[in-house]
C-alpha cells in the first residue's frame, strides 16, 4: 500500500515537471530560492497570472512551497521532498 502511495506521489511530480514554464520555475528556484511570484514571473517573460497558474501545479505536486509576507507570495523548492521521491528511483 505504501508503494502505490509513492508511486502515485512521483506520477503527479512528473506530470506537474513536464511542462516546459513550469521546468523552468523550478531552475529559477534551484539558483534563488524564495523569489516572489512577480519577480519570477519577470525573470521568465511572462504575465503573473501565468505564472500562478504554473506555480499551483508545482505546490500541489509538492514540488514547491509558499510563504506569504502580507501580499506578497515567496516560493522555495521543497528539496526534502524532492529527495524522497527520486531518492532510488535510479
Amino acid at each position: 500500500m505504501e508503494q502505490e502511495g509513492i508511486h502515485l506521489s512521483r506520477v503527479k511530480l512528473f506530470a506537474a515537471l513536464s511542462d516546459a514554464t513550469r521546468l523552468r520555475i523550478v531552475d529559477v528556484l534551484r539558483h534563488r530560492d524564495g523569489l516572489s511570484s512577480s519577480e519570477i514571473a519577470e525573470l521568465l517573460g511572462v504575465s503573473l497570472a501565468l505564472h500562478c497558474h504554473h506555480a499551483k501545479i508545482l505546490s500541489e505536486a509538492g514540488i514547491i512551497t509558499k510563504r506569504k509576507e502580507g501580499q506578497t507570495s515567496y516560493l522555495s523548492l521543497n528539496q526534502d521532498f524532492l529527495t524522497s521521491q527520486l531518492s532510488g528511483l535510479l
